[in-house]
C-alpha cells in the first residue's frame, strides 16, 4: 500500500494522503491505511485524471463503519451563466426577507430532503454540528430563494470562508435545494437562476461538501461546473469532527 498512496500532511483533526485511483477505495483499503485514532478524518486528494469524468462518485464503504463525503470545487469562471429572460417559467429570484425566514426554509428542506432520508449515513455527531451551524454560521451566510407565485421552491446558502493570508478567496455552498415537485422546465429554470446568482455573487473559488450517498446533489454540482477535489472518511465511533458545515 505504501507504493500506492503517499502521506501529504497531518493536521489537527485529519490526515491527508494522495490517491492514484478511486478504484482502490473500500473497507479493506481504509482499514489498512495509517489513520491515527486521534484524527477524526481520513482525507485523500481525488485523482485529477478521474475528477473530470462528470460522473458522481458512488459510496464504496460500509455504512456500519465509515461515512464518506466528497469536497467539490469550482472556479467562478467555470459556472454556467444565469437563465435567459423569457425562459424563467414565471419563477423569480429573491433574497430572503430576513435571517429567520432563511433559517426556517433551510431547516425544513434539510430535514425533509437530506437529514431525514439520509439519516443512516450521518455521523453520530451530526446533530450537534447542525445545531452549531444554524446558531453560528447560517446567520452570517448569504441566502437566496427562487419563488413561484410568492412560494419558495428553491434556495441556496453561501458562506464566505476566511482563508489564510494570500490564499484565493473561497466561498462555501452549505445548502442547495430545488423542489422536486416542480415541472421539468421549472426545475431547469430554477437551476439556471441559482447558478446565475452564484456566478454573480461568489468569489474566485467555490466549494461544497457532499455525502457520497447523495447522488442527486453530486449531479447538481457536476452539471454546475464543479469537480471532486477530495474524498474523506469519518469513523462511526469517532468524536465530533471539525468539518465545514456542508449540509448535503
Amino acid at each position: 500500500m505504501a507504493e500506492k498512496i503517499k502521506l501529504i500532511k497531518v493536521l489537527k483533526n485529519q490526515v491527508l494522503y494522495s490517491l492514484p485511483s478511486a478504484a482502490l477505495l473500500g473497507d479493506g483499503f481504509i482499514d489498512g491505511v495509517g489513520w491515527p485514532a486521534d484524527k477524526a478524518s481520513l482525507v485523500f486528494v481525488f485523482p485529477a485524471k478521474e475528477a473530470g469524468s462528470g460522473e458522481p462518485v458512488r459510496d464504496m464503504v460500509s455504512g456500519r463503519k465509515y461515512v464518506c463525503r466528497l469536497t467539490y470545487m469550482a472556479d467562478k469562471k467555470m459556472l454556467p451563466a444565469g437563465g435567459t429572460p423569457g425562459l424563467s417559467c414565471g419563477l423569480t429570484l429573491e433574497p430572503f426577507k430576513n435571517t429567520a425566514e432563511h433559517k426556517k426554509w433551510a431547516r425544513a428542506t434539510d430535514l425533509k430532503y437530506f437529514s431525514g432520508p439520509f439519516k443512516k449515513y450521518l455521523t453520530p455527531s451530526f446533530e450537534a454540528e447542525a445545531k452549531e451551524y444554524y446558531k453560528n454560521e447560517l446567520p452570517k451566510a448569504e441566502g437566496v430563494s427562487v419563488r413561484k407565485k410568492g412560494r419558495v421552491v428553491s434556495m441556496l446558502t453561501l458562506l464566505k470562508i476566511a482563508g489564510k493570508p494570500g490564499s484565493r478567496p473561497l466561498d462555501w455552498i452549505s445548502w442547495v435545494w430545488v423542489d422536486p415537485g416542480l415541472a421539468k422546465a421549472e426545475r431547469l429554470a430554477a437551476h439556471a437562476l441559482l447558478r446565475g446568482w452564484l456566478r454573480e455573487n461568489s468569489r474566485e473559488c467555490i466549494g461544497a461538501s457532499v455525502h457520497a450517498a447523495n447522488l442527486r446533489s453530486q449531479k447538481w454540482f457536476l452539471r454546475s461546473g464543479f469537480r471532486p477535489a477530495r474524498i474523506s472518511f469519518s469513523r462511526r465511533a469517532s468524536s465530533p469532527a471539525g468539518r465545514r458545515a456542508g449540509r448535503g
